[in-house]
């Protein structure tokens, strides 16, 4: 497995219980699962598996590659390129992409936020970003406005420094709705996503506004 310090995510393969295999006979023995590394770390110092993951995995395969990321997308781009090399040497494997559950979202910020470094740095390709409307770009499996407030909260640990600080209030003045429909009315995908399409859709979306000047940041 790949030695990174900051590493947050893994990509790594499983064997699948014998039980769970005759009742989806059209399963592969192995799957592949993208997990964090803390995950990982707890299986590896000999945590059951079944209750880190669930009663159909069998064991982590430690013959086959675990790639350690920085982050979860880049872990699902491990997952697929180790799904690749694994048919590719004619073995059987799943990927194991999880439910479709996810949608994006953009929320308007104050542009004060165009100050802060790790903004600044990931728009450095815009000029003048204080005057440009400055947004957030995020995938959630909950209703919009739930996950707007979890942003806000002072107490939920789901809360960010971005929502307490910098998204505007109302829910109604900060949901960028408009953005979201202009980036699906060019053949792109905003809903009942993948965690891997999320992620991946995250990144295109903010993309996007940058190329339409607009300041924006994702995880």
């Amino acid at each position: 497995m790949s030695n990174k310090k900051t590493a947050q995510f893994v990509a790594a393969v499983f064997s699948m219980r014998k039980r769970w295999l005759e009742r989806n006979p059209e399963a592969a023995r192995l799957r592949i699962r993208v997990i964090s590394k803390s995950t990982l770390d707890r299986i590896q110092h000999g945590t059951a598996i079944e209750i880190v993951l669930s009663k159909k995995y069998r064991r982590w395969v430690g013959e086959d590659p675990a790639v350690a990321c920085n982050s979860e997308l880049s872990a699902w781009e491990s997952a697929v390129q180790i799904r690749h090399s694994m048919i590719a040497d004619g073995r059987k494997v799943d990927l194991d992409f999880g439910s479709e559950q996810y949608r994006l979202y953009v929320i308007e910020m104050d542009r004060g936020v165009a100050e802060n470094r790790a903004f600044k740095k990931m728009n450095s390709m815009i000029s003048n970003s204080a005057n440009r409307t400055c947004v957030y770009v995020g995938l959630t499996s909950q209703a919009i406005k739930k996950r707007y407030a979890q942003h806000r909260s002072t107490t939920e640990s789901a809360s960010t420094l971005w929502g307490k600080k910098f998204f505007l209030k109302p829910f109604a003045n900060a949901f960028r709705g408009d953005f979201i429909k202009a980036f699906a009315d060019v053949g792109n995908d905003i809903d009942c996503l993948n965690k891997y399409q999320a992620l991946k859709g995250e990144r295109e979306l903010q993309r996007w506004l940058q190329n339409q000047d607009i300041a924006a940041y994702s995880k």
